[in-house]
């Protein structure tokens, strides 16, 4: 039992460790994206009921196969992570694995900035917070209710983006306010790290390459007149063939948020005629045929590797599967996704990476705790902390 749970007992008790245990720099790092949804926060009240979080799909997940395990128990608890005592525990299980940044999903509309609590006040005044570096990825996306819609309902809308240069300005400018001259904010090569969630649909909206060129260049001359470095544009959610795209508008690296059974060429064949639980051995090669498509690009790639992908906590538990009808968060299940595959798929990343003459420097890991999108690490009652040793095997 102890072995089993090597990361766990240190971690649920809340010890801080002490800073010698601290790695050298190295030369590619682990950074997972963390998505926090995981709080009481007044939009979400607004939109859904006082209280509410995104646990209460968590905790009511039903199976959709035979051997499906769910519901999740995270052995942390269904925890608050606006509460900095619980995000002590979280960067002492993240930093003893190896994993070295946590990439926020960031939320802002038109300068109005939501679910930033878990950050503010989560790990930015978690004691232990030197441990860990954290980045931030502007998800560039409309908020729209597909949380346990109907199948076939579009979704109402909840919050939208404006879609205007304006918008880019007013929020990175909250960026670089209140996050970028942190000491534990995330730097690249010398240059703050900024991603951008479908860049590739940003650069549509800001009326094409060269209008976006214009507008980092912009907010480059900011972070200088501040005393910073330029920022380290990061375009997320990407393929190879937008790299063309990409470099003509100055972004200075590339990745994609996740690979997963989506990206397999037959996929919409087999989910229509009902084969909609994929195997993890196949997403797994279809990472390393997607990793390769961005041999050569021009641009430098952040390999990405996906734990998991498994969206049906967001569906109806009525509905019945296979699925009817594909329509977000109605879409093919990934299952078998065992820590030693997983293990297997981090080394490969990390091997690319230090294989590149771009130098990325780090793999890109979906998710900390993406609970219903399937994708997470943190300890839980079905596996324990498989998922922190497989990195620490990797990266540690």
């Amino acid at each position: 039992m102890r072995k089993k749970f090597l990361f766990t007992l240190a971690a649920m008790a809340g010890t801080l460790l002490s800073a010698e245990l601290a790695t050298p720099e190295k030369a590619v790092k682990a950074m997972a994206i963390y998505y926090p949804h995981w709080h009481v926060y007044p939009r979400g009240e607004q939109w859904f009921g006082k209280g509410w979080t995104e646990w209460e799909f968590v905790k009511t997940q039903v199976p959709r196969y035979a051997g499906h395990p769910v519901p999740i128990k995270p052995l942390m608890g269904y925890y608050d992570e606006s509460d900095p005592a619980n995000v002590e525990k979280e960067i002492d299980l993240a930093a003893d694995a190896g994993l070295d940044i946590f990439l926020y999903d960031w939320y802002c509309y038109d300068g109005e900035v939501i679910m930033q609590e878990a950050l503010d006040n989560g790990f930015l005044k978690a004691r232990n917070r030197n441990r860990m570096k954290f980045a931030l990825m502007w998800c560039y996306h409309d908020r729209r209710n597909r949380f346990r819609a109907q199948i076939d309902d579009p979704g109402a809308e909840l919050i939208m983006r404006a879609g205007t240069p304006d918008e880019f300005r007013k929020c990175f400018d909250i960026v670089l306010e209140k996050y970028l001259a942190l000491p534990e904010y995330w730097y690249k090569d010398g240059h703050p790290f900024f991603s951008i969630f479908n860049a590739a649909e940003f650069i549509v909206k800001m009326g094409g390459a060269e209008k976006v060129k214009a507008l980092l260049d912009e907010a480059d001359a900011k972070a200088v007149k501040k005393g910073l470095p330029t920022i380290h544009w990061n375009a997320m959610h990407i393929k190879a063939n937008h790299v063309p795209t990409l470099k003509a508008a100055g972004f200075s690296s590339c990745s994609a948020y996740n690979i997963t059974c989506h990206d397999l060429p037959d996929y919409k064949v087999r989910f229509n005629q009902k084969e909609q639980l994929f195997d993890y051995r196949e997403v797994a090669e279809i990472h390393r045929v997607f990793w390769k498509s961005f041999d050569h690009c021009g641009l430098m790639y952040l390999p990405t590797v996906t734990r998991g992908w498994d969206c049906s906590a967001r569906c109806r538990n009525e509905e019945p599967f296979p699925w009817r009808v594909q329509f977000y968060p109605y879409v093919g299940i990934v299952r078998n996704n065992t820590p030693e595959l997983f293990q297997s798929l981090l080394a490969d990343a990390k091997k690319r990476a230090e294989n590149d003459p771009a130098k990325p420097g780090v793999v890109v890991i979906n998710a900390w705790n993406e609970y219903t999108e399937g994708c997470w690490l943190v300890p839980d009652e079905n596996i324990g902390d498989a998922s922190l040793r497989a990195i620490q095997s990797v990266f540690r």
